[in-house]
């Protein structure tokens, strides 16, 4: 469904990806996992768009390189951020409504002359909300409230049910567990599971162990911008050196010190076209 070939980025001296080459299958859910400041949001920013590379991306066969971000969803790339951020006065729908803005919209002839079709297609957007929040175990009424006043955790299923509505083939979800308590965790693995039985593909970055080995049919270690490691998460999660670069402890038997993140790996924080995106 998604295959990478070759992709470098750099920011002026720093070389942050070099010669990354994945091939993700189509309908399994595929885990990307490294240390901090290992290049795992820098990649997902080059396949969606939002910095330039070299090499190949390729969607279901149909290259994306040349396209802007936005024309990348239309091919079928959803995408979820770390740090997801809106205006806190957006109400849920509105984000929910630029999701699908690029799937589904109504010529301003029809708004204009025919504001009966204009109604029943809002009645219709409305229902498609509601089914969508009910599917991540969010409560519906959520659609009228500002962004502002919902808590991390369920701003971060939101976002994933923004990238839903433009119904993608492939979703690449940004740590989507971070903020999230056990709870909604179980309830987000519970709809992967059923997005997968479905036949949507998933890249997923991710820090939580648990999450990587319960859900993924193959993982992917990025270490330093390169690949160290590809296989079955039971069979990575063993290797010495993924223990050694993203699982390990030190000699002295205390974690390892969190490396301090480079540049490109700041580019959490959503880019100003990404919702429009």
């Amino acid at each position: 469904m998604l295959e990478l070939t070759d992709i470098n980025v750099r920011f002026g001296g720093a070389h942050v990806l070099r010669d990354v080459s994945v091939a993700v299958a189509g309908g399994q859910i595929h885990g990307l996992i490294g240390p901090n400041g290992s290049g795992k949001t820098t990649l997902l920013n080059a396949i969606s768009g939002f910095v330039p590379c070299t090499g190949t991306i390729t969607l279901d066969g149909g290259r994306l390189n040349r396209l802007a971000a936005h024309r990348r969803t239309n091919k079928g790339l959803g995408r979820t951020f770390q740090n997801p951020k809106a205006p806190e006065d957006m109400t849920v729908a509105d984000l929910l409504r630029l999701g699908e803005h690029g799937v589904k919209t109504l010529p301003w002839h029809t708004v204009a002359f025919r504001p009966w079709k204009a109604a029943q297609e809002q009645r219709q957007f409305n229902e498609r909300c509601e089914h969508m929040l009910t599917s991540l175990g969010l409560d519906p009424g959520l659609l009228e409230r500002e962004l502002g006043t919902i808590a991390s955790g369920d701003l971060k299923m939101i976002d994933i049910a923004r990238a839903l509505m433009a119904r993608p083939r492939l979703l690449a979800l940004d740590e989507p567990t971070s903020g999230m308590n056990d709870e909604e965790i179980d309830i987000l693995l519970a709809r992967l599971e059923r997005l997968r039985e479905s036949g949507l593909t998933v890249l997923i970055v991710e820090h939580n162990v648990r999450v990587v080995t319960d859900i993924c049919d193959r993982v992917t270690v990025l270490s330093l911008g390169a690949i160290l490691a590809e296989g079955p998460p039971g069979e990575i999660m063993r290797r010495s050196d993924v223990i050694d670069a993203y699982l390990g402890e030190e000699d002295d038997g205390e974690p390892p010190a969190t490396p301090e993140m480079p540049p490109a790996e700041t580019g959490h924080d959503t880019p100003d076209s990404a919702f429009r995106a």
